[in-house]
């Protein structure tokens, strides 16, 4: 892999825990990887594997008071912005910007586009109410908005899902971050509306050059727009490797049954087959491998010890991978 480009992000170890009472739980459990400049790497998994809460945690905004990061580090540009709160403030929003799952959600009802445009602008030299202005129909038009003018004055129940998520992404791009976090950002659109807006991402990554993490349980989704892959189960990095090789590879039984989740029209099954059972609750199976209840590779070793992540460029937590490692 093409190492050329500096790390943007860094995660090494991090640990998410829930409080309940006097018990704590890890909900995400020593998750590491890398994000290099002008990449997009894809955090892929069930609902409930953690990889919102992994996203939450780098952006230093969790939904619950109850939820904290108790392990780990988060380097940002070189620096541990998990030991610098104040400096995660003054990145939040101009190196570092967030995009969540529901547009009608994140937009403010009550406030117009341009005004929401208007409060997203935090570089200093853009200070006038002209410049502003200037720089929000920019944006607008880098999103494909047309009639930028009349968007302004216009109120989110005005737009089109796909017109809010286009919205979203120019709120989010308006500073030109260095970093993008876009979580679920197509799940609440049809497919069509849902292809325009990956198509939009790599369009204007390759345009400004942001790094992108992509949060989805979508493999679709993922060939469309990654470069590299982290496939998350149980609150852990289960796989990681390159596009190509997670879905024309996958060595982990997990990373391989969510990729028959998906349609084919190369090979006679041409109906997605789900995966059956269900994913480990939060804490559950931590002395033998959370996958063990659904995989049909099951070994003796997998009911006695967690394994780690075996391989190098390309890594898979799962006992079978040692032996293919060797």
């Amino acid at each position: 892999m093409n190492r050329e480009h500096e790390p943007i992000l860094e995660v090494k170890d991090l640990t998410v825990s829930f409080q309940d009472g006097s018990n704590t739980v890890d909900i995400v459990h020593k998750v590491s990887f890398t994000l290099y400049s002008h990449e997009t790497l894809a955090l892929v998994g069930e609902s409930g594997c953690g990889k919102s809460l992994t996203a939450q945690a780098i952006i230093g905004l969790f939904s619950s008071n109850s939820v904290s990061i108790s392990g780990g580090e988060i380097i940002f540009c070189g620096e541990n912005i998990r030991q610098k709160p104040h400096q995660m403030q003054k990145i939040r929003g101009l190196q570092l910007s967030f995009i969540q799952q529901n547009p009608l959600n994140s937009l403010n009802p009550t406030l117009t586009i341009g005004t929401q445009l208007f409060e997203s602008i935090k570089m200093a030299h853009i200070t006038t109410k002209e410049q502003k202005k200037a720089a929000c129909l920019e944006m607008l038009k880098l999103v494909g908005i047309s009639d930028g003018e009349k968007r302004l004055s216009a109120y989110p129940h005005e737009l089109s899902g796909g017109m809010r998520q286009r919205v979203l992404i120019a709120m989010a791009l308006i500073n030109r971050p260095k970093l993008l976090i876009a979580d679920e950002p197509t799940t609440a659109l049809d497919v069509t509306i849902q292809a325009q807006i990956l198509d939009l991402l790599a369009e204007l990554q390759g345009k400004t050059g942001t790094s992108i993490l992509f949060i989805t349980h979508d493999m679709g989704a993922v060939a469309h727009i990654a470069n590299r892959v982290a496939v998350m189960y149980g609150g852990k990095i289960v796989e990681t490797g390159s596009a190509n090789e997670i879905f024309y590879t996958p060595q982990h039984p997990y990373t391989q049954m969510l990729l028959t989740c998906l349609p084919r029209l190369d090979i006679a099954r041409k109906t997605p087959k789900p995966i059956s059972g269900a994913p480990p609750l939060p804490g559950q199976f931590k002395t033998m491998c959370p996958f063990l209840p659904r995989c049909p590779y099951a070994m003796k070793i997998c009911a006695q010890e967690s394994p780690g992540l075996f391989g190098q460029e390309h890594q898979s937590r799962c006992w079978r991978a040692l032996s293919h490692e060797k």
